[in-house]
């Protein structure tokens, strides 16, 4: 078990990478100013002494070769105007909300809670032309290139021959994939700090580029294979990163890298885990890596599945780009694709989570339509107390848009989504018998007298989680009675 942070060791981790950036932005500074290699080492390292630990000669080293790569004939200082007059590509939208060219994400979630199911179906939306992924538009067809270290080629076979079923028709030339076999083949060290490595993701973004014009989202699957678990090193991390930026420029790619939170890291003392829907905050601060992964990465996402519940909870967005993020609670169909899931509970929950946005819903008419510039004139009148800028109402409009919290028939008019009816206690035990058995039939109806719930008393086939012939276990407050028969137990909701 990873041992758990203290804020005394957090502060000297902090402290530890910012001595390390401050080295390597004086070195970069120095090189842009024209001064020569032996004043610019001699520099880093007696700023690399004074860093507690003291930074290695080859830590050093490896900051120097990466300032060094940015001396340039010819510079030129460069003012405001000068800045001005440059072009730069737009952060053109692959999907929209989400996810932009030259993007930096890192996707944080557990071995076995949907990385790779994520990754394999975003990769397979852009290249069949799907106009929509969850919910979110995407703006046109898009070229992806994956690399799955730690999948077994026949299982990624599988699982894609399943995914092809729903798009048979999807351009194969928009989505390019290599495994952990390629490098074993090629004998080929998986690394990022190996020069034929960073030559082999070179080649096949080239490659990908040749055969469909562009490469618009490159995937790393994982972290740890790329820095050979060497988590906490900020200097490798550093020395990443700068990789990643250098993709984003050439290609003009976003860059996506999937990581794994601690395993067995707790919320506190008590030991309650953390959870994404719960703590997201927390959730990406216990990512794998030291804290300059995540704060060199504009845009965090993080997938968590919840078993008890059947479904996965997916959080993503562009924080950095566009200020916007979206918590999606997810299931998988029969062919491997994530399918979006209606929960108005969750929606409100994550979308009326500020006193502001709390006080633009109240302004909005209950039992009439409304269009966007109507909605927006009555969340202006709500002054401070509500959402003030226009930018940040047309994301948040959108957002209850995709989670059906307002509803149109087609036209420009709208009105506030209602919530399904409840569930009784009784429907809700019913929903988690049918996720928790192999199956379930209704005997004879036991009435319990003023209850005003249907409570009759059920019978269920044991699942294969069962022993004896009895439950292990039932929802909270939900009552069980031993029936006496072989393989059945008698349950029936709280009164």
């Amino acid at each position: 078990m990873a041992p758990q942070q203290t804020p005394s060791t957090t502060a000297k981790n902090n402290q530890d990478t910012a001595c390390l950036q401050a080295v390597a932005n004086t070195a970069r500074s120095l090189v842009l100013a024209g001064k020569s290699p032996e004043e610019v080492a001699n520099t880093a390292r007696a700023g690399g002494s004074k860093c507690k630990p003291k930074l290695k000669d080859t830590e050093v080293n490896l900051l120097l070769t990466l300032a060094e790569g940015l001396r340039l004939p010819g510079f030129k200082p460069q003012d405001f105007r000068e800045f001005m007059k440059r072009n730069f590509p737009p952060k053109e939208p692959l999907i929209e909300g989400v996810l932009y060219k030259r993007d930096q994400i890192s996707l944080t979630g557990r071995r076995r809670h949907g990385k790779t199911q994520l990754v394999s179906n975003l990769g397979m939306a852009g290249a069949a032309g799907r106009k929509e992924f969850l919910g979110y538009t995407i703006a046109r067809p898009f070229t992806t290139l994956l690399f799955l270290l730690e999948d077994d080629g026949g299982e990624l076979q599988s699982r894609f021959a399943r995914q092809q079923q729903e798009e048979p028709n999807f351009d194969a030339a928009r989505l390019h994939l290599y495994i952990r076999q390629d490098f074993f083949e090629r004998k080929i060290r998986i690394d990022f700090s190996d020069t034929k490595f960073r030559a082999f993701i070179l080649a096949a973004c080239e490659a990908a580029r040749q055969a469909s014009g562009s490469v618009d989202l490159i995937i790393f699957d994982n972290l740890g294979m790329l820095i050979g678990a060497d988590y906490n090193n900020p200097t490798k991390i550093h020395a990443l990163m700068e990789l990643m930026y250098e993709l984003t420029q050439r290609y003009d790619a976003a860059i996506l890298i999937a990581a794994h939170p601690k395993k067995g890291s707790k919320l506190d003392i008590r030991g309650e885990s953390i959870h994404l829907k719960d703590d997201s905050e927390r959730f990406f601060e216990e990512c794998m890596g030291s804290s300059h992964f995540i704060n060199s990465t504009g845009s965090l996402w993080g997938i968590e599945r919840d078993k008890k519940a059947g479904r996965t909870f997916l959080l993503w967005g562009a924080q950095r780009h566009a200020d916007t993020e979206g918590l999606t609670s997810v299931v998988k169909n029969e062919h491997d694709w994530l399918e979006p899931v209606d929960d108005f509970d969750l929606a409100q929950e994550t979308l009326l989570n500020t006193p502001q946005r709390q006080k633009a819903w109240s302004l909005l008419p209950d039992n009439s339509t409304f269009t966007y510039s109507e909605a927006w004139k009555l969340v202006q009148a709500g002054g401070k107390d509500s959402i003030k800028s226009q930018g940040t109402f047309t994301p948040w409009w959108n957002e209850l848009k995709r989670k059906k919290l307002i509803v149109t028939d087609g036209g420009e008019h709208y009105r506030k989504g209602k919530r399904a009816v409840p569930a009784t206690n009784w429907q809700k035990f019913l929903g988690w018998l049918a996720t928790q058995t192999v199956g379930m039939f209704v005997t004879e109806a036991q009435i319990v007298e003023g209850s005003g719930i249907p409570a009759s008393a059920i019978q269920l086939e044991l699942g294969k989680a069962q022993k004896n012939g009895l439950l292990l276990s039932v929802p909270n407050g939900y009552e069980i009675a031993r029936t006496g028969l072989q393989g059945f137990d008698r349950l029936r909701p709280p009164e």
